[in-house]
């Protein structure tokens, strides 16, 4: 009721510190009352590494990342380790909503080559979402401007779904682009006139 209501200083007078380390509910509700609350400095020591903490890895990891942010913001290599390390824990638990969290963190930061890797991380062939992934794989690589990363997305598209035709196109551009198949790609669209 405490934290529905936004009282996360009350919340945490009724608590000992061994009962928010503890139980996963009240740990992840006092983290979020303590992000509400820009109390980042708190939050920080709480979720110190080598702690044994009731959340996952990865989730204390995008927390620590916050955290770091804001304490530090022309401190991006910090935060950018914690960014990655999110990552990283939440392919090894499998913790789909962790990298999720970790990809719009990167992606609201301006670190496109993360949000490359944790949307690569959760795009994985034959899910319902792998399209909507490619796509954002495919943002974050325009950004960067990596002709090869863009090409290799490019042929994961067009042979993942071959009847569109963008997804064709936009891969025998790229390798058009980059000299790969000159001839090839030359007769393949002319026959597609």
């Amino acid at each position: 009721w405490l934290a529905r209501e936004k009282e996360f200083e009350r919340m945490q007078k009724l608590l000992s510190k061994h009962a928010t380390l503890r139980s996963e509910d009240i740990f992840i509700l006092t983290a979020q009352g303590l992000a509400e609350q820009k109390r980042w400095t708190t939050l920080s020591e709480m979720l110190k590494k080598g702690r044994q903490l009731p959340v996952s890895n990865a989730r204390a990891a995008t927390w620590r990342a916050l955290a770091s942010k804001n304490l530090s913001p022309d401190n991006l290599q910090e935060t950018r380790q914690h960014v990655q390390e999110a990552i990283r824990h939440g392919a090894a638990e499998k913790n789909t909503l962790a990298i999720l969290g970790a990809a719009r963190l990167a992606e609201e930061w301006a670190m496109p080559d993360l949000a490359l890797e944790a949307y690569l991380t959760l795009a994985e062939p034959g899910s319902r979402q792998e399209l909507e992934l490619l796509e954002k794989c495919w943002q974050a690589a325009a950004t960067l401007k990596d002709s090869s990363i863009l090409e290799d997305l490019a042929r994961r598209l067009a042979t993942s779904w071959p009847e569109n035709r963008r997804f064709a196109l936009r891969y025998d551009y790229l390798r058009l682009l980059r000299g790969e198949k000159l001839g090839l790609t030359v007769a393949k669209s002319s026959d597609a006139d």
